[in-house]
């Protein structure tokens, strides 16, 4: 008994001492300034928005003395205890701001968990970001400078506010997100089933106007642990429609929303979720953080470039990671708590004096820039007979490579882009080994080569269906054999497909993405083609139907053409 108390004794001990530490522990793991205010904290504190309804917010005070600038972080995935992990997580980084000097309000958006109405995703973000704006105005505390922060759809809500909010709002850094989630859902003509069915399963039931039903704390939980399997039950749903009610047991409402749309650009609800309008508008500096395996990296890199072309000069950090690495997390709070202290208490110093920085995957090493891309020279990788690539156009008047898509047994998704912990850069030796994959391969390099940009290619296709669609990979293989992910992207062909035709095969343009990877010498590049990559995007029924409206499956047989008449390629940008 002794023992055992002596033993409780000395972990209570040990607890008490680590949360004793516990501002330096995460001061020196996250490598942020140190610790200037110690935090007081107001929870639920009511918010009225311009149409009745209350929202919910938690306020970080420092304590001492001011002015103190403000963090607004507007979030659906709940602000403390409530919500596991998201709660946990806007608490951690909250507390962070709040140590240095800044005053954070972490808000709960409309209709999820104890903010009232409800929840619409995306719809209602620039009115009640407005209304909450015009609440912060009347607080005694406020110092009249606002930043805001957060990733995915706490970007999106930052876009919302942004060219609209006035002079006030002076700083945003946009984690992983984009001014149009449109384009994540139907951007290649598919739909991406992955994020839509595991977003239903991670934000059903915490609020109001998705499901009938609020889940308990406990029943989140359970689902948070279950999520792999139970999306697999959505993933293998032969009807789209069917997919909510698979995981969930009744149909969410926003899922069959967007289905029903079909992706429609000039639909009444994409139309009010889409805040591209408000970027050349937008007076705040802007920090965008983006990842290479991200969901968002393609539509977040096209806000850049608008920024960059309406004369503003928005830094830029790119980083090796997916949607749901740690690191996408840990790098963008230090960058944050960097550009809040440079623009909202003008201490300049803390900027780098570069605006973009990018990881150089390959050579595992950050590098600085003055914008992005680097100046690069389009470079043409031509598929040939024998399953090769090389750096010439085939000179033969004969070759081509058939691959059968069955989608009762689609292609998988194997790391890369993916809204999963499995995103990333991984072996794609099961993939390779598919008999409805085909793989080409160059001759070792002679030298580093570096590809820093946007990777596209061009392929000729014979198809006996009218939709059908192509994937598209790029790969390094070391010269152990090891092949690793470096980009992909997939087109969807639909029913009567405009394009160039030579000898009867189909031009279809399929953009890879970006990426920034060195290739290094002796290794070899490798170009995979296939009919999909499931569940990241939803598989091609082949019946050439609208999205969401097939109810069977029909085997499609694919040719790509890769001959001099027709010289199917990949398009690298090399850098000078």
């Amino acid at each position: 008994m002794f023992r055992r108390y002596t033993f409780l004794a000395a972990a209570a001990a040990g607890g008490l001492f680590l949360w004793a530490r516990r501002r330096a522990w995460t001061t020196r793991w996250l490598d942020l300034p140190p610790v200037r205010n110690r935090v007081r904290i107001t929870r639920k504190i009511p918010i009225p928005m311009s149409d009745g309804v209350t929202l919910l917010a938690d306020h970080y005070a420092p304590v001492g003395a001011g002015p103190h600038p403000t963090v607004l972080i507007r979030t659906p995935y709940g602000r403390g205890w409530e919500a596991f992990p998201g709660g946990l997580l806007m608490t951690f980084a909250a507390s962070r701001f709040a140590e240095r000097g800044y005053h954070v309000l972490v808000q709960g958006t409309r209709g999820q968990f104890d903010s009232g109405g409800q929840f619409v995703p995306f719809v209602h973000e620039k009115e009640d970001g407005l209304a909450t704006l015009a609440w912060l105005r009347r607080q005694p505390w406020f110092s009249g400078q606002i930043g805001m922060w957060g990733n995915s759809y706490l970007g999106l809500v930052q876009w919302a506010l942004a060219g609209e909010a006035g002079p006030e709002l002076r700083a945003l850094v946009p984690v992983t997100t984009s001014a149009d989630l449109r384009a994540l859902l139907f951007g290649e003509g598919a739909f991406g089933l992955e994020l839509a069915v595991r977003w239903v399963l991670g934000v059903a039931g915490t609020g109001t106007g998705i499901v009938r039903k609020k889940a308990s704390f406990w029943q989140q939980m359970k689902r948070l642990v279950q999520v792999d399997r139970l999306a697999l039950a959505g993933f293998e749903t032969v009807a789209l429609t069917e997919a909510d009610r698979a995981v969930l047991g009744e149909p969410a409402s926003f899922f069959q929303l967007w289905l029903e749309t079909d992706g429609d650009p000039e639909h009444p609800y994409w139309q009010a979720s889409n805040f591209k309008a408000h970027l050349p508008r937008t007076e705040a500096a802007v920090h965008l953080v983006a990842g290479w395996y991200d969901i968002f990296l393609r539509d977040q890199l096209d806000d850049y470039q608008i920024l960059r072309a309406s004369g503003r000069q928005p830094f830029l950090t790119i980083g090796p990671w997916g949607h749901m690495d740690g690191e996408a997390l840990r790098s963008p709070l230090r960058e944050a708590i960097a550009w809040f202290d440079g623009h909202l208490r003008g201490e300049s110093g803390r900027l780098r004096p570069r605006p973009v920085q990018y990881f150089l995957m390959g050579a595992e090493a950050w590098r600085e820039a003055d914008q992005f891309p680097p100046e690069s020279v389009e470079t043409a990788l031509f598929l040939q007979p024998g399953n090769a690539l090389a750096w010439e156009a085939p000179a033969a008047a004969e070759g081509a490579s058939t691959f059968t898509f069955d989608p009762a047994r689609p292609t998988p998704a194997v790391g890369g882009v993916r809204f999963s912990p499995q995103a990333g850069r991984t072996d794609n030796h099961p993939l390779e080994t598919r008999d409805d994959v085909l793989v080409f391969t160059s001759e070792p390099l002679d030298g580093d080569l570096d590809v820093i940009g946007a990777v596209r290619a061009r392929i000729y296709l014979e198809t006996n269906r009218p939709s059908t669609d192509v994937y598209v990979r790029l790969n390094d293989v070391r010269p152990d054999g090891r092949s690793t992910n470096v980009c992909d992207g997939l087109t969807r062909v639909e029913p009567g497909a405009a394009g160039e035709r030579l000898a009867g095969a189909l031009e279809v343009a399929v953009d890879l993405w970006s990426t920034a990877y060195r290739f290094k010498k002796g290794h070899r590049l490798r170009v995979l083609i296939a009919g999909g990559a499931h569940p990241r995007w939803a598989r091609n029924p082949g019946t050439g139907e609208r999205r969401g409206a097939a109810t069977r499956l029909v085997v499609q047989e694919n040719t790509i053409v890769h001959r001099a008449d027709c010289p199917s390629a990949v398009f690298l940008p090399v850098a000078r």
